[in-house]
């Protein structure tokens, strides 16, 4: 089979799109990576085989190299189908890919509370760092050789750094991560804080005029009484992305504003399974009027 395209999102990147397109990398070098807006999948590309999606397309056909699972929760993560139709002698039950999975389709919390994973600032710089390095060959060759041992998801990450650090992958991406870090800081100054009453509970929101992507469960945590993030969206600034605190103590009431917003007067382009995450059509502006004129602030 001749492999022209891997086809993904464009950043944020996650752990297990990062992986499945290193692999193919390894397996198709001549192949050329190209990262587009999840919305905007060409409709030729989801009927070549020749052109391999990787978490987006909205569909999952091994038949025809269709890797996205947003779709169903009941779907493994991308890293998992590449696996199982590329590489089967990878044992996919193993602790490092098991632990993934579960991150990447229910989040954190869920795999911290199923006791697979511990988070620590080092771990959590180490993952940034190396979702920062771009995809290749070598680096899939890597990724193959330690999923091919029963390592846990610390112990993973540990190893997968440490061998990209030796290869001199990871200072160029950490100077990145230091800037971004300033600029973070930047963005907090000018975030809005509300509360909205809403079904009886105070909801406590913050609107961002600009993306706080990558640094979301950070904000979260730093921020733990926030019950919704509204901020405009990192793929497509036009777009406008709504973040419920997975840990709320107003969680489902969130989920039910969310909902009830969306679907009553917004275009709806994507809501992840889990509910946690929306990206309306509208510019977040058009959003923040709207919360302002219909809701008691």
């Amino acid at each position: 089979m001749v492999v022209k395209k891997i086809v993904s999102h464009l950043p944020p990147r996650h752990l297990d799109d990062f992986l499945a397109i290193s692999i193919l990398k390894y397996l198709y070098p001549d192949a050329t990576i190209e990262y587009i807006y999840p919305q905007n999948v060409p409709s030729e590309y989801l009927n070549d085989s020749g052109i391999i999606l990787i978490d987006v397309g909205n569909s999952y056909d091994p038949n025809l190299n269709n890797f996205d699972h947003h779709q169903d929760l009941n779907i493994n993560s991308s890293i998992i189908l590449v696996l199982k139709k590329f590489f089967p002698e990878i044992n996919i039950n193993n602790s490092a890919l098991h632990a993934i999975d579960i991150i990447d389709r229910f989040g954190f919390p869920r795999a911290e509370s199923e006791g697979l994973v511990k988070k620590d600032s080092l771990l959590v710089k180490r993952i940034k760092t190396i979702l920062r390095i771009e995809p290749n060959e070598e680096i899939g060759r890597i990724i193959l050789n330690l999923l091919s041992q029963d390592l846990d998801y610390s112990k993973f990450v540990e190893r997968l750094y440490e061998e990209l650090m030796a290869k001199g992958l990871t200072q160029k991406a950490q100077e990145e991560i230091e800037e971004e870090e300033k600029i973070y800081e930047e963005k907090l100054k000018n975030i809005e804080y509300l509360n909205l009453d809403y079904k009886g509970k105070t909801l406590k929101i913050t609107i961002s005029n600009q993306s706080l992507s990558t640094f979301h469960s950070r904000f979260f945590e730093e921020k733990e009484d926030i019950d919704i993030l509204i901020e405009r969206n990192s793929m497509n600034e036009e777009n406008t992305s709504i973040i419920v605190n997975s840990n709320s103590k107003n969680m489902q009431v969130a989920m039910d504003f969310a909902d009830d917003v969306l679907a009553k007067n917004f275009t709806l382009i994507f809501r992840h399974k889990t509910g946690s995450i929306r990206v309306i059509s509208e510019d977040i502006q058009i959003f923040k009027n709207y919360i302002r004129n219909n809701f008691k602030l």
